[in-house]
Parts: structure tokens; sequence; C-alpha cells
């Protein structure tokens, strides 16, 4: 029996159920400010488009607009401490004037990077889950001012539970979607690492904070430094690694990033111009050698 055969074996009325099963789940979509997003959608992320294998849909709750921003990713333990929750919030305050916040929603820093994101901007929460189950379900609250501030994502149909399993597809979903990843804190065991790796594996930048020496929460931060990520202090770091605006009191900083961009290549001219000390100047020059954005050759400076 060909196919043509079996067309005709399907009843009118059999077509007809399947056809108002469909436009009943389309209503139910668009009640529900869900909307499914293919490969070729004007709204599909662009920088998830050069992976090596993009998801060919996407469902997302609320804002899909967001998702043509430009993204920035803040991860880390969901047993965080006080002080890497404090962190995560005021990294991803900072920055989300610049960038679309993207994190797992998972409780501890996830959790602080978009509240603190939904101060001043816009976040894009990832699921493990179907867009309409919260995951956490302890989170639903934070899901709920999501889908008003941003958007929930997922490649997950509508009812699909979140499993073990599938959070390290979330994790590479979150790092396929962003410029840099953050990783505030985390042990040798987080996703967190995950997602970070993930992210060198699609040639994105990673960043970490410092920690405490030996103190367990630090040792998967510490590691990725030690290993090559980016260290950074404050949210200019990253604003200027990127070359954006920074609404923080960073003036030495940006000044001498500016002025070797313009042409001022050694330390001499930069104390005589700013008029800055010694102390402060390579200081700022010290950290942006780290973020390997200039080079200092015995007081000769360069942009890389």
């Amino acid at each position: 029996m060909d196919f043509e055969d079996v067309l005709k074996e399907i009843s009118p009325l059999a077509i007809e159920n399947v056809k108002s099963h469909l436009r009943n789940q389309r209503l139910r979509f668009e009640e529900s400010n869900i909307h499914t997003i293919t490969f070729w959608d004007d709204c599909y992320p662009e920088l998830l488009k050069e992976i090596s294998d993009p998801p060919p849909v996407l469902f997302c709750l609320g804002d899909r607009s967001v998702l043509k921003g430009r993204k920035f990713a803040i991860v880390g333990t969901r047993k965080s401490t006080p002080y890497g929750e404090k962190i995560a919030y005021k990294f991803a305050k900072e920055l989300s004037r610049e960038f679309v916040i993207v994190s797992g929603m998972a409780f501890g820093i996830d959790a602080k990077a978009h509240l603190g994101a939904m101060e001043t901007g816009k976040t894009i929460a990832v699921l493990a889950s179907g867009v309409d189950i919260p995951s956490p379900r302890g989170n639903r609250s934070l899901y709920n001012k999501i889908s008003k501030n941003g958007c929930v994502l997922s490649v997950y149909p509508l009812g699909e539970g979140a499993t073990r399993y599938r959070f390290p597809e979330r994790n590479s979903l979150i790092a396929g979607l962003s410029s840099g990843v953050l990783v505030v804190q985390a042990p040798m065991k987080s996703g967190a690492l995950i997602t970070a790796n993930w992210a060198l594996d699609f040639g994105r930048d990673v960043f970490a904070i410092p920690g405490d020496i030996g103190k367990y929460s630090n040792e998967g931060t510490n590691w990725l430094i030690k290993n090559g990520a980016i260290p950074v202090t404050s949210p200019s770091d990253i604003a200027i690694y990127y070359g954006l605006g920074v609404s923080e009191s960073t003036n030495v900083e940006s000044e001498v990033l500016e002025l070797i961009r313009g042409g001022v290549d050694t330390v001499d001219d930069l104390l005589e111009i700013t008029g800055k000390s010694i102390g402060e100047i390579l200081s700022e020059i010290s950290r942006l050698e780290m973020m390997g954005i200039i080079s200092n050759d015995a007081g000769h400076l360069r942009l890389l």
C-alpha cells in the first residue's frame, strides 16, 4: 500500500480531528504566550546557529525578541555561599545593561543571576524540561517573573519533565546562546564546569571569579583560572573585554584603555597624560594584560 492508498484509508472525520487538535494546540500556545521557533525563523539566535549541532526547534515562553539580543551567561553551583550569591547578583545587574543574561534557573548562583539581571534588563532561563514545567518547581515564583521579564527557553516539548540526563544538553544550550560564560562559584563536580567546557568547545569566552584557596565551593572556579579562564573581579572587566560601556566607577581603567587604543604606547606617557599614580596605572595595565587585551613589554604597550 503506497502513501496515496494510506490517505484514502483515513476517514474525513479522522483528518478533521487531527486539524482540530492542531488548532487547539496552537490556541493553547498563543494563550500561554508560548512560541515555537525553528532554525529558519528570524528570532532564532544567530550564535546558536554556529555550533556543530544546533537544535532545529526551540520552545519559548515569554518575550521571544530577547533571543535576538547580545547574550552572556552567568552560572554556578546550587550550593552557593551568601558571598557567591551577592557576586552573581551584582555582575548580572551591571552586565544586563549591555547583555541579555542567560542562566539555568537552578537554586543558588543561577537564581541570583536572573534576579540581578531583571533589576536593569532582561534574562533567559534555559530549562531541562518543557517550558510549561518550572524546573526546579521550588523556583516557580522566579519562573513567573522571568516569563514576564525575558523568556523561558527549552528544546523539550511541552509536558516533558526534567531528568538528570537532560542537564548536560541544557548546559550546552546556555553556552551556545552566549558570547561568553562567567562561572561565579563552583566545586569540581559542578554542572557549571560542564557549561564552561561547552563554551570552550564552541569557541566562546570563559571567565571565572577567583575564590579562597582550599574552599570547596571555589575549587572549580580556581581550577578554570589555572587552566586558562579569564579571571575577573568586576563587571567592568567583562564590559571592557567586549569593548562596551560600563556603569561602575572605573574611570582609570577606561581612560588607560582608551589612551592605548588612541596610540599611547608607554607607561611613562600614560603617567604624564593622566596624572595618575604609578600604582594606579600599573594595576590597570596588569588587569588588562590578564584579560588578554594588551601586552606590556618592559613598559611598551600594545593592543592584542
